[in-house]
């Protein structure tokens, strides 16, 4: 048996050490030969392509039996921050320009599993064993954690504490929690036109809790000159404006988990002063600084634990508990095939056997080792049959009730003096009205071969196709021309009544040999652990899950909150939690029970601050320059600052020449000859590169100290063009000198050098 160590912390940054530590008794056991372990590392990141599976790893035990595994120098390839905003469609809309968004890959999930191999003899054949003493794939699983594209500095010790920026709606946020995700000063200056992002933690709960809200909102508070409050604004996390919410009328958990919900959990709020434009919010004219804050919901009820709504089947199979205690009762309950609550109590060491729906068992006062549970055979719990219902009321209608032939209820009612022919349960046909209810036979109705060979026409002016069943209980069909008397042979009687057509009998025929029934292929089975593949009946979309509860089959249908998913698959490398679902044979009763949600759009929820503010002062000072640069940071997440005080541009140019031979003027004095145009110098290769040096205004220390610990380190840098198109550089100063603590100055200033990240293309010739 393997276990675990040490484990990575639920949320680290990729640039980390996400270090797994193991232990199993075999990797010291002298009879077990060419030991190593086995670990197969899976990713979610919201790319179905990328999804499952990335790697397995073979690891040789230290003398102490225990084996560890570094996996971010593997997850670095699947975290990415490109400033393109997921949220909106299309995927082409740049992440500043926004008013929410999120990134592809800007958080991916990632769990291991370990297993392990050896050979039983010296020079026998090595086998892959699951962890748990059987052979097979590992299967020991790790916890589900978090990576972010992101870096841990050395000082931060083994693992990366993360909690300082859950948003735990805490109203008291001067402790250094509940942060955005930058380490830029909480107060900073911004001009009117500047593009500004913010990134936060989302959290959406669903494979981990943390103490973190997801967002909801963001408020503006407009302050003028005087420190008074102008005005407020608020903005909804929806997904109306690229965000990730369906709309501001649900509480947290009440919608379907996304497929994408793994990148969803960094959210990023647009806080310029165009930004806030797009969010739809009313800048004012004497607006001195603003202030920003992310909010939840202001109640944060408990998701409504799945209900049914209309039973109408389930998947019901026969179950058997053996009581093994000799001196304690078991007790359990349990969903019976007709969607009923049933109670079940076994003495000590009896045993006993119920049809049940798979999944709606609850032992509720018995300890695991007190029984044994079995799951046997699909449940036969109904006989269904055909019943004519008649109404001998000449006034008045009169109503039924039963059970349907997949388990559901059913109810209906019969016109004055008339009858009706329904499929049901035997036995659960009943009416208080005074209805006559007969049982007339199976349902449906058994084939019964009784073949004939025959002759048919029929009066139409066209052809007409009749269609019968054959002797092997089939349907077939026939053309038959106008005025013409077709032999047909092999009808099974009786005949179809259609008007128009003439059917003659000759009699009774012998039947040729009808081919078998087909073997249906053995079903695929799951259970417990094993990752499956499902699709959301409402709207197609594929979900991933990592499942628990009975043993089931590919092609059933479950529920994962209150929405129905039919199982297509099992695989998939899933980590959202599937655990005891309801379970139904087919997608009307699933449906019955689950129907499609109704996005709704009624009004916003009352908000709570879950996040510290942050503080923009406006800077209307006239400079030179304008222009602003957007990089990323150490969390994976994008800054920007105006560089304001001058902004110097040139380009280099590379030119690559030939010149031809002077001519012989074999053809005599002519003009290009006489000019030099055939032997002029030529262009046939340029590379001009552009690049400059950008300057702030003066700074605060604080800001100094950020940008140089985080720009100038950034290997992602952009600038805002005019028309605010993202233009990628690379910054080219090889040395900065971190502001001096000891001099106290108020007043920095910094330069940055840059290339363009593209050459500009000119033609090479004419």
């Amino acid at each position: 048996m393997i276990t675990f160590l040490a484990q990575p912390n639920t949320i680290e940054p990729s640039y980390s050490n996400l270090v797994f530590q193991f232990l199993s008794t075999g990797a010291t056991d002298s009879s077990k030969y060419k030991y190593r372990y086995v670990v197969d590392v899976y990713i979610q990141e919201g790319s179905d392509e990328q999804d499952g599976q990335i790697a397995q790893l073979k690891i040789t035990p230290s003398s102490d039996g225990w084996g560890q595994v570094d996996i971010s120098p593997i997850l670095r390839n699947y975290t990415h921050s490109k400033p393109v905003n997921a949220g909106c469609s299309g995927n082409t809309t740049p992440l500043h320009t926004s008013a929410w968004g999120y990134l592809n890959n800007n958080m991916i999930v990632y769990s291991i599993k370990v297993g392990e191999e050896y050979a039983t003899t010296p020079n026998g054949t090595i086998f892959t064993y699951d962890g748990e003493g059987n052979v097979g794939e590992p299967n020991v699983l790790s916890d589900v954690c978090y990576a972010y594209n992101g870096v841990k500095e050395w000082f931060n010790g083994k693992n990366y504490d993360f909690s300082r920026f859950y948003l735990t709606g805490n109203t008291s946020f001067n402790s250094g929690y509940s942060r955005f995700m930058t380490n830029s000063p909480r107060s900073r200056y911004i001009r009117v036109g500047d593009y500004q992002t913010l990134a936060a933690l989302n959290y959406m709960d669903t494979t981990t809790e943390l103490n973190s809200r997801e967002i909801y909102s963001a408020l503006f508070t407009f302050y003028d000159n005087s420190d008074n409050v102008i005005s407020t604004g608020r903005t909804y996390n929806v997904e109306a404006l690229c965000g990730t919410r369906p709309n501001c009328s649900y509480y947290d958990g009440y919608w379907d988990t996304p497929s994408n919900w793994a990148e969803q959990q960094v959210v990023y709020l647009g806080v310029g002063t165009p930004n806030i434009i797009e969010h739809g919010i009313n800048f004012p004219d004497n607006t001195k600084y603003y202030k920003v804050q992310l909010e939840g919901t202001l109640s944060q009820p408990t998701p409504p634990t799945p209900s049914i709504d209309e039973f109408s089947g389930c998947s019901c199979y026969d179950y058997q508990v053996e009581n093994v205690s000799a001196e304690s009762q078991v007790s359990l309950t349990y969903l019976d095939c007709f969607g009923v609550e049933q109670s079940l109590i076994l003495n000590p060491e009896t045993i006993g056997q119920f049809c049940a729906c798979q999944n709606t068992i609850n032992f509720t006062t018995s300890l695991p080792s007190d029984y044994v549970l079995t799951q046997l055979l699909d449940c036969d719990y109904c006989n269904c049959r055909t019943f004519r219902i008649q109404n001998p009321d000449p006034d008045y209608e009169l109503s039924y009730s039963g059970y349907s032939c997949s388990g559901g209820t059913i109810s209906g009612s019969v016109p004055p003096d008339d009858e009706v022919f329904i499929c049901a349960c035997e036995g659960s046909v009943a009416s208080a009205d005074g209805l006559i209810i007969t049982d007339t036979n199976a349902c449906p109705i058994p084939f019964s071969a009784d073949c004939r060979n025959t002759a048919v026409s029929h009066t139409g002016s066209t052809p007409q196709i009749l269609t019968y069943t054959g002797c092997c209980g089939t349907e077939q069909s026939i053309s038959v021309p106008p005025g013409v008397s077709a032999f047909v042979p092999e009808m099974n009687y009786p005949f179809p009544s259609v008007a128009g057509w003439t059917i003659t009998d000759f009699g009774s025929t012998t039947p040729s040999p009808c081919p078998p029934d087909p073997t249906p292929p053995s079903p695929t089975t799951f259970g417990t652990g094993d990752s499956i593949i499902c699709r959301n009946v409402c709207d197609d979309t594929l979900m991933y899950f990592s499942y628990t509860g009975d043993t089931l089959e590919v092609s059933k249908f479950v529920n994962y909150e209150n929405t129905a998913y039919e199982i297509l698959a099992v695989g998939g490398g899933g980590f959202i939690p599937l655990q005891y679902p309801y379970v139904f044979d087919n997608e009307g009763d699933a449906l019955a029970a689950f129907p499609c949600p109704i996005t709704t759009t009624g009004l916003c929820l009352d908000t709570t601050l879950i996040s510290e503010p942050f503080y923009f002062y406006l800077d209307d000072i006239c400079s030179a320059g304008d222009r602003v640069v957007y990089f990323m940071n150490k969390f994976g997440t994008w800054d920007s600052m105006n560089f304001r005080a001058k902004e110097d541009m040139g380009y280099s140019v590379e030119k690559q020449q030939y010149k031809q031979a002077p001519e012989l003027y074999s053809q005599g004095w002519d003009t290009n000859s006489y000019y030099g145009w055939n032997a002029k110098r030529n262009v046939w290769s340029q590379l001009v590169g552009k690049s400059g040096i950008l300057f702030t205004d003066f700074m605060p220390q604080s800001e100094t100290i950020w940008l140089t610990e985080e720009l100038f380190q950034s290997p992602s840098v952009y600038m805002v063009s005019d028309d605010g198109v993202l233009e990628p550089i690379t910054i080219t100063n090889t040395e900065v000198v971190v502001p001096n603590y000891q001099i106290g100055s108020s007043k920095y200033q910094i330069q940055i050098e840059y290339k363009s990240g593209y050459d500009t293309i000119r033609q090479n010739h004419e």
